[in-house]
């Protein structure tokens, strides 16, 4: 690194621009992170949007400092996505208030693309394109859906403790609506109409025999009941304890399956997932989102911010395929994650499913 081509007050367009002067190669993603932060050993500089500023060059370099000593080796991940919120909640559309599908989030992050939700409902069009199986496939979905929403309410509960939010996580349902009442929840009985695409995943319609149509809101209480004892009816009849142990015998898509036909019979719900709900007080929001630490950087970096999000959580993805690999071979556990293609195989589902300029579609 050559410290001779910089001196306090010199500016740089960007962070190639810096890089070229101190003779050193760009980096992504947390390689990125981490020489950034290497640097600030050696100089002080801020971000204006793009734009590095110099602010001071140091006669003798500052000594290294291990984060994880502190717990903070996932702080700044965290971090970003707090500051992601903030920027969302800004928006002029979100008037104290955000009721949104947890999928829809981490879009709207950027820790997952277009192709996330698609392969969810199509698994067999996604084993087909990736050649990895539907097990592995429904695993990796289970651990990564669990990875996300852990990321979003940590960095949520540190909004909470700012007193900036309130937030609860809240259901979702996929209702046809009609216009009389003929089923046990007061409306017409919708009809189901099933078929298969060429990949062999199932295709649902819906009509009825008068005027309908399709929404997704918030559950009401009963639904939620509905939905909760037709969830523990079936987990009697699988002989199972938990929807865990549904997933690790294999039998979700059976079980979810018997769960659709019963609520889709008795209430007319076709569908229906996890969403956060969020409340605020708009000025808190606006104050939080113009001070120097969130307002300077997304106002002129938030794709910079998304990016360096999206390429963390692609690395925890394999990072921890990795790890899961290393203990299942240890172990001479059976199943594909003792398998050598196994870390592969997550790298592949991470970059048609995760990665934000994958340009393969599942549409």
């Amino acid at each position: 690194m050559n410290l001779n081509n910089i001196k306090p007050g010199d500016e740089f367009k960007n962070y190639k621009y810096l890089c070229d002067a101190l003779s050193v190669e760009c980096k992504s993603g947390n390689q990125k992170k981490a020489q950034l932060n290497e640097w600030e050993r050696y100089f002080s500089f801020v971000k204006i949007g793009h734009r590095i500023k110099i602010k001071e060059v140091y006669s003798q370099p500052k000594p290294k400092t291990d984060k994880r000593t502190n717990g903070n080796n996932s702080s700044e991940h965290i971090k970003h996505i707090e500051k992601l919120i903030i920027d969302l909640l800004h928006q002029d559309k979100n008037d104290g208030e955000l009721f949104i599908p947890k999928n829809i989030l981490y879009r709207e992050l950027q820790m997952t693309n277009a192709n996330y939700m698609i392969g969810k409902r199509k698994p067999l069009k996604l084993s087909k394109i990736t050649n990895v199986s539907k097990e592995e496939i429904n695993e990796f979905y289970t651990l990564t859906d669990g990875m996300l929403q852990r990321n979003v309410e940590a960095a949520l509960k540190r909004l909470r403790s700012k007193a900036l939010i309130m937030w609860s996580n809240s259901l979702t349902v996929g209702f046809i609506k009609t216009e009389a009442a003929l089923n046990d929840y007061g409306h017409i009985k919708a009809r189901e109409y099933k078929d298969f695409d060429k990949y062999g995943d199932e295709l649902y319609h819906y009509m009825s025999d008068v005027h309908e149509k399709t929404i997704h809101r918030k559950a009401t209480d009963e639904e939620i009941k509905l939905i909760l004892s037709t969830e523990r009816d079936l987990l009697r009849d699988y002989q199972c304890e938990s929807i865990a142990e549904v997933y690790k015998k294999g039998l979700q898509d059976k079980f979810y399956k018997e769960v659709h036909e019963i609520l889709f019979d008795k209430a007319n719900i076709y569908l229906y997932y996890n969403s956060f709900e969020i409340k605020f007080n708009k000025d808190h929001i606006n104050e939080e989102w113009k001070n120097e630490s969130i307002g300077l950087m997304l106002a002129g970096d938030r794709r910079e911010v998304k990016e360096s999000l999206n390429n963390n959580v692609q690395d925890r993805i394999v990072s921890n395929a990795k790890v899961r690999h290393k203990k299942s071979v240890l172990t001479k556990s059976k199943g594909y994650r003792r398998k050598k293609e196994y870390v592969a195989q997550t790298k592949k589902l991470t970059k048609i499913l995760i990665e934000k300029d994958c340009h393969i579609s599942l549409k």
